[in-house]
C-alpha cells in the first residue's frame, strides 16, 4: 500500500508539476501607465454559426486599486492547462506560466462618462490571449480598452463563462474563422448586446483598432478588410497565409516583426528580392496597398515568442532547444517594452491624433527599425 501511495505521487509530479505553493509562478511588473487594470470575462454566442462560442476578456482602465489576481482566471482551467504549458516550455517554466499573476482587479467596475478607444486582439495559434498579459496591461494602462478573444482552434484549453470547456475546432481556414470571430464581437460590441451594455458606453466607436499575435495578427488583417471603418491594425509577426492573403485593409497598418540576422543590414527592398524569405516582405507591401498608411518595424534581437509573457522568465527557467527557437538574444523584458511602447506611440497616432516625434525615440532605441511602406 505504501509503494502504491508513493508511485502515485511520483506521477502526479510528473503529470502536473508540484502544488501552485511549491510554484514560483511569473509576476508580471505593474502597468507603466496612468491608469490600472480591470479584467471582465464573458462569453458570446454567434447564432449565425452555429451557436459558435467565443470567449473574451475586456480589459478596461480604472482607477480601482489593482492587485496581484491569477491570469489563468479559474483552478480547473489552470490544472487542464498545466501539462499542455510544459509541453510547450518545460516543467518548470510551464508550471511558473500556469500559476502566474498580474495586477489587475478582477470584475466589471466602469463607470464616470470617459469613452476609451478600443483594440481588439487575437492571439497566436496554440495560445490563449492570457500569454500577452504584459502587452495588454500596458495598453490598458496608457487609456486603450482591450477586447481580447480566446477562440478555438488558437487557444488550446477555452473554459466558457458558465465553467464548462469548449472542443476544439478544426476548420478549413483557420485565418477566416478567426476573423470571422472578430468581426462577430466587434458588431457586439457596436450595437452593446446584452452582455456588454455596460461596456459599450465606455468605448468611442471612432477609435477602433485590431491587433493580433501570429495567425491572430493575419487574420486582424484580414477582419480590418472585412470591416473597413476600422481605423488601425496590427500584424505581429503574423504570416499572411490562406484567407488572410487578400486581406488589403484601408486604415493604417503596421507590421511588427521580428528579423532574420541574415537581414539585418539588408534594405527593404533586399529583402523583398531574397529567393527564400522575400515573400514575407512582399506580402507586406501587398497587404497596404490600399491602406492610409503602412509601417514596418523590426525589432534586432527578438524573435517570434517575445511577444508572449515568459519571455520575461529566467532563461535557466526554460530548456534550450525551446528557448533557442523561440526567444531571441535580446532580453525579455527590454523587448516587452519596446514592444508595448512601439504600439502605444503607433495607436496614439493612428486612433488620437498625437504626431509624436519619433526621432528621439527611435535613437534611444536603436534595436528598432523602421520602414515605411506607404
Amino acid at each position: 500500500m505504501k509503494k502504491t501511495f508513493i508511485l502515485f505521487i511520483l506521477l502526479s509530479v510528473t503529470r502536473y508539476g508540484w502544488s501552485q505553493d511549491q510554484a514560483e509562478p511569473l509576476v508580471l511588473p505593474k502597468p507603466s501607465g496612468k491608469f490600472q487594470v480591470g479584467r471582465y470575462g464573458l462569453s458570446l454566442k454567434d447564432p449565425s454559426r452555429q451557436n459558435r462560442e467565443i470567449p473574451l476578456f475586456i480589459y478596461y482602465p480604472t482607477t480601482s486599486v489593482s492587485t496581484t489576481s491569477y491570469i489563468i482566471p479559474t483552478d480547473e482551467w489552470r490544472q487542464q492547462y498545466l501539462p499542455v504549458l510544459q509541453k510547450k516550455l518545460g516543467g518548470e517554466a510551464g508550471k511558473a506560466v500556469a500559476f502566474g499573476k498580474a495586477y489587475f482587479t478582477e470584475g466589471l467596475r466602469l463607470n464616470g462618462k470617459e469613452k476609451f478607444p478600443l483594440i481588439l486582439f487575437a492571439p497566436g495559434m496554440g495560445w490563449s490571449t492570457l500569454e500577452y498579459s504584459y502587452i495588454i496591461q500596458e495598453l490598458v494602462s496608457a487609456g486603450y480598452m482591450v477586447a481580447a478573444l480566446n477562440s478555438s482552434p488558437l487557444a488550446p484549453v477555452l473554459q466558457a463563462s458558465d465553467g464548462t470547456f469548449i472542443a476544439a475546432d478544426k476548420p478549413k481556414d483557420s485565418y477566416q474563422l478567426i476573423a470571422d470571430d472578430i468581426t462577430f464581437v466587434l458588431h457586439q460590441i457596436k450595437t452593446g448586446s446584452a452582455p456588454l451594455q455596460n461596456i459599450t458606453k465606455h468605448i468611442d466607436p471612432a477609435r477602433v483598432a485590431l491587433a493580433g499575435h501570429s495567425l491572430g495578427g493575419a487574420a486582424a488583417l484580414l477582419a480590418a478588410d472585412i470591416n473597413p471603418e476600422i481605423k488601425a491594425a496590427v500584424n505581429m509577426d503574423g504570416d499572411m497565409m490562406d484567407a488572410s492573403l487578400k486581406a488589403a485593409p484601408r486604415g493604417s497598418v503596421l507590421f511588427l516583426n521580428q528579423i532574420p540576422a541574415a537581414f539585418d543590414k539588408k534594405s527593404f527592398t533586399e529583402m523583398q528580392a531574397d529567393p527564400d524569405l522575400g515573400w514575407r516582405y512582399q506580402q507586406m507591401t501587398k497587404a497596404t496597398a490600399h491602406a492610409s498608411q503602412g509601417k514596418y518595424i523590426a525589432i534586432a534581437g527578438m524573435y517570434h515568442s517575445n511577444f508572449q509573457d515568459y519571455a520575461l522568465l529566467p532563461t535557466v527557467m526554460i530548456p534550450e532547444n525551446i528557448r533557442k527557437y523561440r526567444l531571441g538574444p535580446i532580453d525579455g523584458n527590454k523587448c516587452l517594452q519596446l514592444i508595448s511602447k512601439t504600439l502605444i506611440s503607433y495607436f496614439d497616432e493612428a486612433l488620437n491624433g498625437k504626431k509624436a516625434d519619433r526621432a528621439p525615440f527611435e535613437k534611444e532605441n536603436p534595436d528598432l527599425r523602421v520602414t515605411t511602406l506607404k
